[in-house]
């Protein structure tokens, strides 16, 4: 995996300015003269950079909170562990009786300010975000079972 694949996984995926900032404090550190001595290429040299790298693609990062980054399987499993014991405990014995309520909001954030180069493989893009509380929310609740009887 390389450097700039590794940044978008973990949320901090980097624009062509930056990509072309830091080829150039690559250069100016290893003291050596490209690119007219300026050592900060240009346009064009990220197109060709991105022809040498298949498998990079630029994307339009979604906003991703840190606390929902930091999820991992051992949460899940813990979840799923307390949801069991939870059922057990108060007798539900059907998915009739469970429902799911799932709040999202929408920021009234402006959108990202640009493109950053992540791996063809990843599905979406993301940039760490502040939890910011400018947003429209919406609450939905909703049994999967009485769904799908209803479709019977």
């Amino acid at each position: 995996m390389t450097w700039l694949e590794a940044m978008a996984k973990i949320g901090c995926g980097k624009t062509p300015t930056q990509v072309r900032m830091t080829v150039k404090q690559i250069l100016d550190l290893a003291g050596r003269s490209e690119f007219d001595g300026s050592n900060y290429p240009g346009k064009k040299w990220f197109q060709l950079f991105k022809k040498r790298h298949p498998n990079l693609k630029l994307a339009r990062p979604g906003k991703l909170e840190i606390c929902r980054a930091m999820c991992s399987k051992q949460k899940l499993e813990t979840f799923f562990n307390q949801l069991e014991e939870i059922c057990q405990r108060r007798g539900i014995k059907s998915a009739s009786q469970i429902f799911n309520c799932d709040e999202s909001g929408f920021s009234l954030q402006h959108k990202s300010n640009g493109n950053v180069l992540v791996s063809r493989e990843m599905r979406h893009a993301y940039k760490l975000t502040n939890s910011s509380k400018d947003q429209i929310t919406c609450l939905a609740c909703i049994c999967k079972y009485h769904l799908m009887s209803s479709h019977l």
